[in-house]
């Protein structure tokens, strides 16, 4: 009992001196680009490896957070979030000189109306956003992540939100999936389907006002038969404009027979996509079952109807896959297996494919797959070396496809010596989703280490914006220079 006692007044001795000479943890959560204070945003701190948080913090009015208790001296990892924006990671040794500033990025939204050509409101309608990739005549449109879209209501009105920093493009489609199409089956970009308009996304960017008008047109219905069914399997049939593979006119599901039938749909050239053997249907697409079947078949709807349109089905593709080590000490470090994330990049009307795992030390077959290529994404590092943010796979092609790990690269940087900011921000260039990182500033440097190979814009408070690329194994010295001020 008298042990007890005397631990129990150790520990209560050693709190109060702690209290006494370590400074609590604080600081302040503002909105990027803006001295907006950000009310409720989480911060979770832990000791790097911990399970168990040290401290779940929240900020208030002011956008302050001040833990109850002092944190002992060391190394803490931060994770600070808040809905509609951009996640931020960082890692911070207690005691700090002054309490910690944190930006975070807000989302981008885009907002506006569809409406028929008589300007009434069409509800119903998907408003789908595309990433665009590449510069000038290398331009590319691809689905955006994530699974962002919005669908109008009863009054036409769309809100699409969410949007990590980036370069997007927008889409309306206006089918009823599955059902009668009314006023008809399309899809247009805005403005123009031959000329989209690029809307780019920084902190809290916001359009509105981004109102499709559905142009008045002639319609004709189109129809045909899926050959090669099984007896019992179900099918589906999607109707996909080529020049824009990604982007989905209408869905219809097939009768028991093969049959099936669109609804005034305008003139154009299109491809009629057939899958079998479905397991499910959603609002915009199905699952599958084990080896599905596709068929594929353009036709041009000129001036007349189509009934005799006939698809052939084929047996899914497969992929072959491996990892290629630049290192030895790469492939030491890299775990038995990786998940990764799978995406299509053209519409088969199919849902979102199941992450597959990756062997490390082994080729992976990932079967079942559609004619078309994917984009394979492995966000997590493979120790201290890592995958390209963005891999193409085509199914069917010769040989396995070799994904190149390489080791991290660093950044080492300086700051104007005019500025005063605390904290450095470093933003994935190829991966805009992906959590805003940031560097504490002592003495004017500040260091992340361990990055993906790629490009990154670096900011801070006061200074230009500067976007850099970062090589394999080495390191970049950057300075970031007091911003010019605006004539």
């Amino acid at each position: 009992m008298l042990r007890t006692k005397i631990l129990s007044v150790t520990l209560v001795t050693t709190l109060a001196a702690l209290s006494q000479t370590v400074p609590p943890f604080s600081g302040a959560v503002t909105e990027s680009h803006s001295p907006a204070p950000l009310r409720g945003a989480r911060i979770k701190v832990r000791i790097p490896g911990a399970a168990r948080l040290s401290a779940d913090l929240e900020t208030g009015s002011t956008g302050q957070f001040q833990a109850a208790a002092p944190l002992p001296p060391g190394d803490y990892q931060l994770e600070v979030s808040k809905p509609n924006h951009t996640a931020a990671h960082l890692t911070v040794r207690l005691p700090l000189p002054q309490p910690l500033s944190i930006e975070l990025v807000r989302l981008g939204a885009l907002s506006g109306r569809v409406l028929d050509h008589q300007n009434r409101p069409l509800p119903g309608a998907l408003i789908v956003p595309f990433e665009v990739t590449g510069e000038g005549d290398s331009l590319r449109y691809l689905p955006a992540r994530n699974g962002l879209g919005a669908q109008t209501n009863i009054f036409g009105n769309y809100r699409l939100f969410n949007l990590p920093p980036g370069r997007y493009v927008i889409a309306v489609t206006w089918a009823s999936f599955y059902g009668p199409a009314s006023p008809g089956a399309g899809a247009n970009f805005f403005p123009l389907t031959g000329a989209p308009r690029t809307f780019p996304i920084v902190s809290g960017s916001t359009y509105s006002g981004i109102d499709f008008v559905i142009p008045d047109q002639p319609l004709f219905h189109l129809a045909g038969k899926i050959t090669g069914l099984q007896a019992g399997d179900r099918s589906t049939v999607a109707l996909i404009r080529p020049d824009h593979p990604a982007l989905a006119v209408a869905l219809t599901r097939a009768n028991p027979d093969g049959t099936f039938r669109f609804e005034s749909v305008p003139a154009g050239a299109y491809e009629l996509r057939a899958v079998s053997r479905v397991r499910g249907y959603g609002g915009n697409g199905v699952s599958l079952d084990t080896s599905p079947q596709f068929g594929q078949l353009p036709i041009a709807l000129n001036g007349q109807s189509v009934d005799n349109a006939e698809l052939f089905l084929s047996p899914a593709r497969f992929a072959t896959l491996s990892f290629d080590f630049t290192t030895p000490a790469c492939r030491a470090a890299a775990p038995p297996s990786v998940t990764a994330n799978l995406s299509p990049l053209e519409n088969w009307g199919v849902l979102q494919v199941t992450p597959p795992t990756l062997s490390t030390t082994s080729e992976t077959v990932l079967s079942d797959l559609a004619p078309h290529p994917y984009r394979l994404t492995i966000t997590a590092p493979l120790g201290p070396c890592f995958a390209p943010a963005n891999l193409i796979v085509h199914p069917g092609q010769s040989g396995p496809l070799k994904i190149s790990i390489h080791p991290g690269g660093n950044i080492e940087g300086r700051l104007d010596p005019r500025l005063s900011a605390a904290l450095v921000q470093l933003h994935d260039l190829d991966d805009p989703a992906s959590p805003t990182r940031f560097a504490p500033v002592e003495q004017g440097q500040f260091r992340f280490p361990a990055l993906r190979p790629g490009r990154y814009r670096l900011a801070a408070a006061g200074a230009a914006p500067q976007e850099v690329t970062v090589r394999s194994d080495s390191s970049l010295t950057v300075k970031l220079e007091k911003e010019a001020p605006q004539k």
